[in-house]
């Protein structure tokens, strides 16, 4: 997802969560959800050479390559969960009526 600018794309958050791992770029909310590093990669938006050698690099490393996708499950099972966000919803209507 090398893009300028971004919100959260449903597509990020649907192959995370089957195990893909991903290589964003820092626009949006997509560096919020991918933690470099652990969850897969974050580039400069626009840097074209960052996203080359991200994808390079992973595509060298199998390895790597499957524990991030294995965390980027895991985040997504955790970040965005049923009832994580029925709770997160819960804890908003709490506020705006209180």
């Amino acid at each position: 997802m090398p893009s300028r600018a971004e919100g959260l794309c449903k597509a990020l958050l649907e192959s995370m969560s089957v195990g893909v791992c991903p290589i964003v770029s820092d626009a949006g909310g997509m560096k919020e959800v991918v933690r470099h590093g652990v969850d897969g990669l974050v580039t400069p938006s626009g840097n074209v050479a960052a996203l080359a050698e991200a994808i390079c690099s992973l595509q060298q490393n199998p390895v790597q390559r499957a524990a991030f996708g294995s965390s980027a499950r895991e985040r997504i099972a955790d970040f965005c969960s049923a009832a994580m966000m029925a709770e997160r919803a819960m804890t908003l209507y709490r506020r705006v009526i209180a």
